[in-house]
């Protein structure tokens, strides 16, 4: 292998890590804002969409209609 030849492959795999390096830190970078979006939405209840602690949600305090399976008072 000449001179050359081997700084050329050298150079080849020096821009094959860069290219993985970029595609790695780009797929972090993907996840952390991935993150970021569920703590943002993590402060709102799933059941209501309302901001409360999940224990206290309005619709647990609601049995369900074992009839109808509708979630209402059954008085």
């Amino acid at each position: 292998m000449s001179k050359n030849e081997f700084a050329n492959s050298m150079e080849d795999f020096k821009s094959d890590m860069m290219q993985f390096l970029t595609m790695q830190l780009d797929t972090l970078w993907i996840q952390r804002k991935q993150e970021e979006a569920k703590r943002a939405l993590a402060i709102f209840c799933p059941k209501c969409t309302r901001k409360h602690p999940r224990n206290e949600c309005p619709l647990h305090s609601i049995e369900v209609c074992f009839v109808c399976e509708k979630h209402h008072p059954t008085d």
